[in-house]
C-alpha cells in the first residue's frame, strides 16, 4: 500500500480517523492524486491544486477491489492490485485514459501492498495469505519470484528506496515489525519493532530521508530515520476521534492517509502532527490505497553514487595461486528525481577472475536525463597463508538424567588444533567455555570450537553432548524365590548357591551390587539376600530373596480337606457357585504350612456344572515336606421332580351347617435325591366354608423340582337324614346322604310298625324338615294316646284292610335291600414325569351304574378325555344286590392321569 512517487513526493501507510478541515497548502498544477475504493472497485484521479474536488474516476473495465495503486511516470501507466478478480487476485496496469489495460501479474492469492521500481523497470508486492514477498518486471514479461516467505509471517505494505537498493515493508503476522533488505531479498533486518500490532503501511519521505509508517490498531502515525533510530510519534489518531486508516503518502509538508472510519474520507497532518484535516468530496465507500504523483522538471544533476569501494578490493590468495575470484558489493546510484531511473555499467562483474597484482575496475551510472556519473576502484590480489589450521572435537558425550529438568555438569577434553606455520592457533567456543565444561539439561547441545591462524585462516568442529532423558527403571529378569537350605548334620552354616538374576536396560550399561554371592555359607535362619541394578541416569531396580537355613525336617504337614460338597443342577448347562470352609494345616516346626490349590482357586469358592469335581489342596512347609487332600464336589444333574402318591380326589361333604370340618390323607412324595420338602395350602381338620376350596400340595426337590398335588373340597349344605338311626323307619323313596333345599322324602315303618306323623318331607331354605318328625310305633299300642272306637262289622273290615296293608308291606319289604353297598368314589392317582411342574389334566369320562343299570354320562362341560375311562369295580358278591356308584366330580386343575374306586362310607 505505500508507495514512493518522486524525489519531492512519497506516499504510503495507513491509518484511520477524522477531522476538521484547517489549512490547505496549494501544491504544484501539475501534482495529482490516484486513489482506490475497495468497495465499489474504482480508481480516482484528482488535483491537489484542487483540493481533490475534481475527483474523477479512471474509465477501467472489470476492476472489482482495488487494493494497492502505484504510478509509472516513464509509460504514463496506473497500477493496481485486484483481490476480486473475475478469475484469480491479480496485478493490473492501463493508461490513465483506460487504454491498454492488461494484466500484469495473474493467479495471486492475498495481494495487498505493491510497489514499483521504475528505474529497474521490477514490481514488489506482499501475499498476506502465502506470507511472502514477490517481484516481477513491469511489462509482465518473465516469470514471478519469491523473495521472501515463511510461516507466521503477514506482510502488508511495502515500498521501494530505489536510492540506496533497499525494500521496505510492514509486517502484521505474531510478531509486528517493520523490514529492510536489498531489491533482491538478501540482507535481511529488521528496522523498527516493538510497540505496535498492525504496522499495515510503510513510505519513505526521501526530502527527509525519513521513513513513515502507520499502525491500524493502535491508530498512531510515527516516523524514524532510515536505519529505524531517531522514532518519534507524527500523530495519535484518537485524539480526533479516528479509527482504521488505511493507507498512506507524504508530500511536501504533509502526511496523507485514507480512513475506514466512521465517515470513509481522505485526510492529512503537517509532518510535525499539528493540523489535521479533511480534503477532497466525501465519495468514498472504503477509501484504500493512495498515490500521490508529481510532473518531473528538467533534470540537469547526474546521480550521486553511494557504496564506492574507493579505499580498493583486496583479495588474499595461498601462496603459489596466480589469480582468484573477486567479489564486492556493487556501487549504487541514485538521482535527485526521487524515481531509480538510473542505468549501470561497469567493465568488471563481481565474482570473476583476476590475477595477481592490481587491476582497474569503473561503474558508469547514467538517469533518464542522460546525466553521468563515475565509481573508479582498484582490485588488488595477493599471495598470502590461506591454509586453514586444523582442529579435533572429542567424539560425542553420552550422559543420562532422570527428569525433564535435572541439570547435569559435564565436563570433557579440551580440542586439539595445528597450523602449517607451526604456531599454535587460537581455539574459541560458541557458546563460550571458557573451561571444558558446563551444565547441561535433557536433550542435543552442540559446542562449535574455532581455531584461527595468524593469517586469518580458521577451521570449526563440533562437540555434541546427548544428555538423554531416562527415567525408566531396569528391567530384572529370573530373580529367584525363597531359597531353603538344611544344616548339615553337627554343622552351624551350609553354602547356599542360586542362579544369579539379570538387569537389562533400554540404555545399554547396568551396574549391579549384591549382598551376597551363590557359594555363600549362611547359618541358621532367615538370611534376606540383595540385588540393585543401576542404569547411567541412576535408576535403580531392586531384587530380594530370602535365604532360609533350618535344621533337617522330614516330617510332611497334615492338611485335612472338607467332607464331599454335594449339589444339586436342573439342567447340563446350569452353573452352580459353590463355597466351602478352607482346609486346615499344621506342622512340627510351629510354622504354619504353605497352602496352595490345583486348580487355584485364590478364595474358597467357585462355580461348577454338572459332574464331579476335585479339588487338590497341599500344604508345603519350610523343609519342602508337603502332604494334600482332595476335595470333593459333586453336583448331581436331577432334571426329575419328585414322585407322588395318595394324591385324593374331589371330597364331597355334607352338612347342615355353613361350615364344616374336614379331613384326608395327604399325599405323600420321594425323590431319587433323598430330601423332599413340602408346602400346602391346606391342613387335614380346617374348616371349609360351603362350595368348592382348592387345595394344593407343592413338592420340592434339592434340586427345585417340583410336583403339585392338587384337589378339591366340596361342601354340600341341605337337610340331613340318616333313617339307620331311627327304629323301625325305612325311606321309600329319594335316600340321598344330603337334601338340598326343596328335595323331599317318603318314608315308611317296618312291618308290624306303624307310621305316627309326616310320611312325606321336604327339605326348607333354612335347612329343616318341614312336616311332623315320623315315629314308628308298634301295631296296637295307642298312637298318639287316642284310642278310637269301632263296631263288630267295622272291626271285621278294619281287620281286613290291615291284613291287606301287611301283605304289601312284606312284598316291598322283600325288594328293598337290606345289606347297603359302600358309597364309591372316584379320584385320581398322582404321578410326575420328567422335570414338569404343574399339570392341567381334563376330567375323564366315566361310566357309573345305580344298581347295576348304566347312569347317564357326565355334562358335556365336564369331560374333556373321552377315551379315558375308569375300569368298574370287580361284580359283587353271589346273592347281593349289586352295587350303587356315586359319581364324585373331579376337578379340571387335576392332573390328566386315570382315576380309581375307594369306597366312601
Amino acid at each position: 500500500m505505500p508507495r514512493v512517487l518522486s524525489s519531492k513526493s512519497t506516499l504510503l501507510g495507513v491509518l484511520t480517523g477524522v477531522t476538521l478541515l484547517v489549512s490547505f497548502k496549494l501544491a504544484d498544477a501539475s501534482t495529482f492524486a490516484l486513489i482506490a475504493d475497495l468497495e465499489n472497485g474504482t480508481i480516482y484521479r484528482g488535483y491537489l491544486s484542487q483540493n481533490l474536488a475534481d475527483l474523477t474516476p479512471l474509465p477501467l473495465n472489470g476492476v472489482m477491489r482495488p487494493v494497492a495503486v502505484d504510478y509509472d511516470p516513464v509509460e504514463g501507466m496506473v497500477y493496481w492490485t485486484d483481490q476480486r478478480s473475475e478469475s484469480a487476485p491479480k496485478i493490473c496496469r492501463a493508461h490513465l485514459d483506460g487504454s491498454n489495460q492488461t494484466t500484469v501479474v495473474g493467479d495471486l492469492t492475498d495481494p495487498g501492498g505493491m510497489a514499483l521500481d521504475v528505474a529497474s523497470r521490477m514490481l514488489y508486492w506482499t501475499d498476506g495469505a502465502l506470507a511472502h514477498i514477490g517481484r516481477a518486471r513491469m511489462d509482465g514479461t518473465g516469470s514471478k519470484e519469491i523473495l521472501l516467505s515463511e510461516n507466521h509471517y503477514n506482510p502488508k505494505g511495502i515500498v521501494v528506496d530505489s536510492v540506496h537498493g533497499h525494500i521496505f515493508w510492514s509486517d502484521w503476522g505474531e510478531n509486528p515489525r517493520i523490514e529492510r533488505a536489498d531489491l533482491d531479498g538478501n540482507n535481511r533486518r529488521i528496522v523498527v519493532q516493538g510497540g505496535l500490532s498492525y504496522p499495515s503501511s510503510v513510505t519513505i519521505d526521501f526530502n527527509g530521508n525519513s521513513l513513515y509508517w502507520i499502525d491500524a490498531i493502535h491508530d498512531t502515525i510515527e516516523t524514524s530515520d532510515l536505519s529505524g533510530s531517531n522514532r518519534r510519534l507524527v500523530a495519535n489518531l484518537t485524539v480526533y476521534s479516528l479509527s482504521f486508516p488505511f493507507d498512506l503518502a507524504v508530500y511536501g509538508d504533509y502526511v496523507y492517509w485514507t480512513e475506514w472510519g466512521m465517515y470513509p474520507t481522505i485526510l492529512r497532518v503537517h509532518l510535525d502532527g499539528r493540523g489535521a484535516e479533511t480534503i477532497g468530496p466525501s465519495i468514498f465507500q472504503m477509501p484504500g490505497g493512495i498515490h500521490i504523483q508529481e510532473e518531473e522538471e528538467v533534470d540537469s544533476t547526474p546521480p550521486v553514487v553511494t557504496g564506492c569501494p574507493n579505499e580498493g578490493v583486496f583479495k588474499a590468495v595461498p601462496l603459489g595461486y596466480t589469480s582468484a575470484n573477486v567479489t564486492w558489493t556493487p556501487p549504487t546510484a541514485s538521482d535527485d528525481s526521487g524515481m531509480a531511473s538510473v542505468t549501470m555499467s561497469s567493465n568488471r562483474v563481481p565474482g570473476q577472475s583476476f590475477n595477481l597484482g592490481r587491476t582497474h575496475v569503473q561503474y558508469n551510472f547514467t538517469d533518464a536525463a542522460g546525466n553521468q556519473a563515475f565509481c573508479d576502484f582498484v582490485v588488488t590480489v595477493s599471495a598470502v597463508d590461506s591454509t586453514n589450521p586444523t582442529i579435533s572435537c572429542p567424539p560425542t558425550i553420552v550422559r543420562y538424567v532422570r527428569s525433564a529438568t535435572q541439570q547435569l555438569p559435564v565436563s570433557w577434553q579440551f580440542p586439539t588444533a595445528s597450523d602449517d606455520s607451526g604456531n599454535q592457533p587460537t581455539i574459541t567456543s560458541t557458546p563460550n567455555y571458557p573451561t571444558s565444561s558446563g551444565t547441561f539439561g535433557a536433550g542435543m547441545h552442540s559446542v562449535t570450537y574455532l581455531a584461527r591462524d595468524g593469517a586469518g585462516n580458521q577451521a570449526s568442529c563440533i562437540l555434541t553432548i546427548n544428555i538423554i532423558l531416562d527415567s525408566r527403571i531396569p528391567t530384572i529378569t529370573g530373580c529367584p524365590g525363597r531359597t531353603i537350605a538344611v544344616l548339615p548334620p553337627g554343622s552351624s552354616s551350609v553354602a547356599v548357591s542360586w542362579t544369579e538374576p539379570v538387569g537389562a536396560d533400554d540404555n545399554g550399561v547396568v551396574n549391579m551390587t549384591r549382598s551376597h554371592r551363590p557359594g555363600n555359607t549362611f547359618t541358621l535362619g532367615n538370611a534376606t539376600v540383595t540385588y540393585t541394578f543401576t542404569d547411567q541416569a541412576g535408576n535403580q531396580a531392586t531384587c530380594r530373596f530370602t535365604v532360609s537355613v533350618s535344621r533337617g525336617d522330614v516330617t510332611n504337614p497334615v492338611i485335612s480337606c472338607p467332607p464331599t460338597i454335594v449339589r444339586y443342577v436342573r439342567t447340563a448347562t446350569q452353573q452352580l457357585s459353590v463355597s466351602w470352609p478352607s482346609p486346615t494345616a499344621s506342622d512340627d516346626s510351629g510354622i504354619q504350612p504353605t497352602i496352595t490349590s490345583t486348580p487355584n482357586y485364590p478364595t474358597p469358592s467357585g462355580t461348577f456344572g454338572a459332574g464331579m469335581h476335585s479339588v487338590v489342596y497341599s500344604a508345603r512347609d519350610e523343609a519342602g515336606n508337603q502332604a494334600s487332600c482332595t476335595l470333593w464336589i459333586n453336583i448331581i444333574l436331577d432334571s426329575q421332580a419328585p414322585t407322588m402318591a395318595g394324591c385324593p380326589g374331589t371330597t364331597v361333604v355334607s352338612t347342615g351347617n355353613r361350615s364344616v370340618d374336614v379331613s384326608w390323607t395327604e399325599p405323600v412324595s420321594i425323590d431319587a435325591n433323598g430330601v423332599v420338602n413340602m408346602t400346602r395350602s391346606h391342613r387335614p381338620g380346617d374348616r371349609f366354608a360351603v362350595g368348592d376350596t382348592f387345595v394344593r400340595y407343592t413338592f420340592t426337590d434339592r434340586a427345585g423340582n417340583q410336583a403339585t398335588c392338587t384337589f378339591t373340597v366340596r361342601v354340600v349344605a341341605g337337610c340331613l337324614l340318616t333313617p339307620d338311626q331311627f327304629d323301625h323307619l325305612e325311606v321309600v323313596s329319594g335316600q340321598q346322604s344330603v337334601y338340598l333345599p326343596g328335595e323331599s322324602v317318603q318314608l315308611t315303618c317296618q312291618d308290624g310298625y306303624q307310621l305316627s306323623g309326616s310320611a312325606s318331607r321336604f327339605c326348607r331354605s333354612d335347612l329343616t324338615w318341614s312336616g311332623e318328625p315320623a315315629v314308628c310305633v308298634q301295631q296296637g299300642e295307642p298312637m298318639g294316646g287316642t284310642v278310637v272306637g269301632f263296631g263288630a262289622g267295622a272291626s271285621g273290615v278294619l281287620l281286613l284292610i290291615l291284613l291287606l296293608l301287611v301283605v304289601i308291606f312284606l312284598i316291598r319289604r322283600r325288594k328293598k335291600t337290606r345289606v347297603r353297598a359302600p358309597d364309591l368314589a372316584i379320584t385320581a392317582q398322582i404321578t410326575t414325569q420328567g422335570d414338569l411342574g404343574i399339570y392341567d389334566n381334563p376330567q375323564p369320562v366315566y361310566e357309573t351304574v345305580v344298581r347295576g343299570a348304566a347312569a347317564p354320562p357326565p355334562k358335556e362341560e365336564e369331560t374333556a378325555l373321552s377315551e379315558v375311562k375308569p375300569p368298574l369295580p370287580s361284580t359283587p358278591t353271589p346273592g347281593y344286590p349289586p352295587p350303587s356308584y356315586e359319581y364324585a366330580h373331579a376337578d379340571r386343575h387335576n392332573y390328566n392321569l386315570p382315576p380309581t374306586y375307594i369306597p366312601m362310607e
